[in-house]
């Protein structure tokens, strides 16, 4: 059990981590892709390393780790390899805690298209509920 206990705390630094790098050039109104972006996201990635430090020394790693894991995870994604990239490709918002998700893909399980369209528009998907 205390093995589930420490996953569970360790999760939470990664989660923590990964908000901060992500979150300092959107605050800054930088963008995230470019040269200064991606050092913008290196130095929040060691600082979130240093802030967490002062929880516990395990806390700081893993908020550093998972910081820098969000900067190398959209260039492994553009690598498109086998059975990596799609897997991370997955975590882009498939899922989430939300009751009514912000945009359906057409196609997509429980939606009708719908050609109301002007012209040569793509399909709107509306959800089943």
């Amino acid at each position: 059990m205390g093995r589930v206990i420490q996953g569970a705390q360790d999760g939470i630094w990664v989660v923590g981590g990964k908000a901060v790098t992500n979150a300092l050039p959107t605050l800054l109104g930088i963008a995230p892709t470019g040269a200064l972006g991606l050092g913008i996201k290196a130095l929040a990635a060691v600082g979130a390393g240093y802030v967490f430090d002062m929880v516990s020394a395990n806390a700081g790693k893993l908020a550093m780790a998972s910081g820098f894991a969000s900067i190398y995870e959209p260039f492994i994604k553009g690598l498109n390899i086998p059975l990596i990239s799609p897997a991370l490709a997955a975590d882009d918002g498939a899922y989430g805690y939300a009751s009514y998700p912000e945009e359906i893909a057409a196609g997509g399980v429980g939606v009708y298209p719908d050609s109301s369209g002007v012209g040569d528009e793509d399909f709107a998907a509306y959800p089943q509920y």
